[in-house]
Order: structure tokens, then sequence, then C-alpha cells
């Protein structure tokens, strides 16, 4: 009999090599694409405790106050927690911890239940009659009251920068002294039409900046319409400009997206802030839904002024005041 495989039996050896080829591929290529499809949120299987808080930590380690130092300690304390965990919900107490630790005062860790609560009221904001800037003028000094907007809705940010751009519009003539933009109250939301609607007093340019860990991404105005980065965020092209002072109020209740829009005014020549210290949530954040439902929220920006002050922290007026509209009118019509 030859030495040689006979056919049959080569032709055999070429399947099996094949199909264990095959599965090799396969099996590698699962390997490959999990890890990548389990961060965009998709499971192929349910992860361990421990891979649970691995993906979790991909996210706490982007937040904007950790150092290489806290990430490592998070990192060691959180997979200790994780080797012995029962299930996903006995990691949430040190995850919540290394939130704050990593992010900041502004992170958190919401467990399922609870982000649906949150997006239960969101939802029902949202639902509610939809605030607009409101605009009047006194002694030649034009007053924008600019509410917080909570909806992400394309119609309603229109119609939001639509009723300001019509009031400053028809304000212009009158509006001899200089302009307040009332921020008071304005807890955050959609910063974007609060841009859009300020946009015609805010100088064209780098008016805001997002700094991360390790870059900045640039907000600027150009004609009416707002970028990040190179992206749209908002357009109502206008020929409307001002070489009139602004004043703006803020008070405690000036918060997140609200400061956002108070500090674009930072640093433009003929600006002055009036009011109290603002909230202190002068950040961008970014939420993570986990397998179990749960949402971790990381701050990894700060607002940075034109100047490149950093933020995260409240916002000073220049001038405080009990009574800031009629502190600001004094200015605006002594200059």
């Amino acid at each position: 009999m030859s030495a040689h495989t006979s056919t049959p039996a080569r032709r055999r050896l070429w399947i099996a090599v094949a199909f264990i080829a095959a599965l090799a591929a396969v099996i590698g290529g699962f390997v490959i694409v999990q890890p990548r499809l389990e961060r965009a949120g998709i499971f192929l299987v349910p992860p361990t405790p421990t891979r649970y808080a691995e993906l979790a930590l991909e996210r706490l380690d982007e937040g904007i106050v950790g150092t290489d130092q806290t990430r490592a300690e998070v990192r060691e304390r959180v997979l200790a927690e994780a080797a012995d965990a029962p299930d996903f919900a006995a990691l949430h107490p040190v995850l919540a911890e290394a939130a704050k630790t990593l992010g900041g005062d502004h992170s958190s860790l919401l467990t399922g239940a609870d982000a649906a609560t949150v997006a239960d009221t969101t939802r029902a904001d949202a639902a509610g009659p939809v605030p607009t800037p409101t605009v009047t003028t006194q002694s030649g000094v034009t007053t924008i009251v600019v509410p917080a907007l909570e909806s992400v809705s394309t119609a309603d940010a229109e119609a939001y920068i639509a009723a300001a751009r019509d009031g400053l519009e028809k304000a212009r003539s009158q509006t001899t002294a200089g302009w307040i933009v009332d921020l008071r109250g304005n807890g955050g939301g959609n910063l974007w039409p609060m841009l859009g609607a300020l946009a015609p007093l805010l100088a064209d340019g780098h008016v805001l900046s997002f700094a991360y860990v390790d870059h900045a991404d640039e907000v600027t105005v150009d004609g009416g319409t707002v970028r990040l980065r190179e992206a749209v965020q908002a357009s109502a092209p206008t020929t409307f400009t001002t070489d009139l002072p602004v004043a703006v109020l803020i008070d405690g209740g000036t918060g997140s997206s609200g400061e956002a829009a108070a500090i674009s005014f930072i640093g433009q020549p003929g600006t002055r802030l009036f009011g109290a210290p603002s909230y202190g949530f002068s950040t961008a954040n970014q939420a993570t839904s986990l397998y179990d439902g749960a949402v971790l929220n990381m701050t990894v920006a700060v607002d940075a002024d034109r100047t490149g002050t950093r933020y995260g922290v409240p916002i000073e007026p220049d001038e405080q005041s009990a009574d800031p509209a009629s502190a600001a009118a004094a200015w605006l019509m002594g200059r």
C-alpha cells in the first residue's frame, strides 16, 4: 500500500482542516468583534460582573478630574469588588463612588429604576409648553430673558431662536444704551438654541470651548450660525450686529447650559456680569447605559471662555447685586 494518503482520505483530511480553519476564523472574529459590540451596548452573551466593571471603567477613565493615580486606585478597587460580586447591582455603590472621584460632583450613577424615572420626568417636561425668550425695552435698554429649554426637537429649537431673533430685531431701533441678557434661573438643557438666540449679541469668532482631558472643542459664531468644531448646531443667518455693551444677569439658579451661555460672553469687550454666583455645573457630561439599564453620567469636559479660563465651578459676577437688573441698566445708561 502506498505511503501516500489515498485520494478519498486526503479529501476528508482537507475538509476537516478547512472546517477547523473556518471555525477558528469565526471564533477569532468573535473574540475581536465582541468587545467592540459591547462598547456599543450590544452583547452577544451576558457579561460577567468583572466584564461589566471593565466596561464601566472605560467610561470612568474619561472623567475630567481623574489623575493617573486616582484612575489606578479606582480600577483596583472596582475590580476587587467585581471579583466577588454576586450580580451587577452589587457594583452600583462602588461605581457611584468612582464616578464622583474621577468625574466630580456633576457625575453620577443612576440605577435602571432611577434612570427610568428621570426619563419619564424629562418627557413630561418636554410635553408641556415650550418656553421661548421674551424681549422688552425700557429707556433705551433692551432685556432678553433666556429660559431653559429641555426639548431637543428641531421645531422647538427653531421656534425658540425665532422668538429671540424677532424680538431683538424689533427692539433694535429703540435700543440706544445697550442689552441685558437675563439668564437667572436658567438651569440648562439644550445649549444650542440658547446660543442661536443670542448670536446677534455675540461677536463673531470663538465664544466658548469644552475642555477635555486631552483636547478642547471650540464653539464659534459666524453671522448667526453656531458651530461646534465645524459642525453646525444652530443656524439663523442674520446681518444683525451691535456695538452696544451687553450686561449678563446670573444667579444661583443659572446652571449647566445656562452657565455655558453666560460664559460665551465672558471676555467679549463691553460685557459685564451682574447678580450672584452661578450654580457651578459649567461642565459637559456624557451618559452611558450599562448592561443592566443603569446609566453612568460622567463629566468629561469643563466649559472654558474665549480667553481660555476654565470653569466647572460657580461663575463669579463682576458686580454682585441684590437687584442686578437695576444695576445692569444703570451701568449701561451711564456708559
